[in-house]
């Protein structure tokens, strides 16, 4: 539990330090988006695939389920230039290190794209990027949240998934 903490706090601080809009649009992740895949079982934690030297960047919200010898992560990972964007990764790797790829994935608005940012397009101006737009973003994010956990547990690769492996 404290080392979800640390990450919280370090989540915090990249927020705080962000322009409004990529707040806007990370709070409406945390109170929609986060839920639901907690709500699968899956924990927000501070280092990946527990192993105290991979620590989860701040800009980065990622949640871990272990099931068996397998750890399932959901990573939501923002923009670095802290444009109200972000991609999602998710995969499925062994419990024991080396942490074996069993699957992995992207989600994305086309199957054909290899990857895609959800939130405002290059091309716009960030100014003109509204609270309004990124509570779309996120409820455009929450339908398409059940892909995730069905292609972790049985494969299945829906319309938004573009596997990696």
């Amino acid at each position: 539990m404290a080392a979800a903490s640390a990450h919280k706090k370090r989540f915090r601080s990249w927020q705080n330090l962000a322009p409004i809009q990529t707040r806007s649009l990370s709070s409406h992740l945390n109170k929609i988006v986060i839920p639901m895949v907690e709500a699968e079982g899956y924990k927000r934690v501070d280092v990946c695939l527990q192993e105290k030297d991979c620590p989860v960047s701040g800009r980065e919200i990622r949640l871990e389920r272990t099931s068996g010898d397998l750890i399932d992560s959901v990573t939501f990972a923002f923009d670095k230039y802290r444009d109200p964007r972000l991609q999602i990764y998710f995969s499925r790797r062994e419990k024991k290190s080396p942490h074996e790829w069993i699957r992995s994935a992207r989600l994305v608005s086309r199957r054909i794209l290899f990857h895609h940012f959800w939130g405002k397009p290059w091309w716009l101006p960030r100014k003109f990027w509204s609270d309004r737009a990124s509570a779309r973003t996120v409820g455009r994010l929450a339908r398409r949240t059940n892909q995730i956990f069905r292609f972790l547990d049985e494969a299945d690769e829906g319309p938004n998934i573009r596997p990696q492996i």
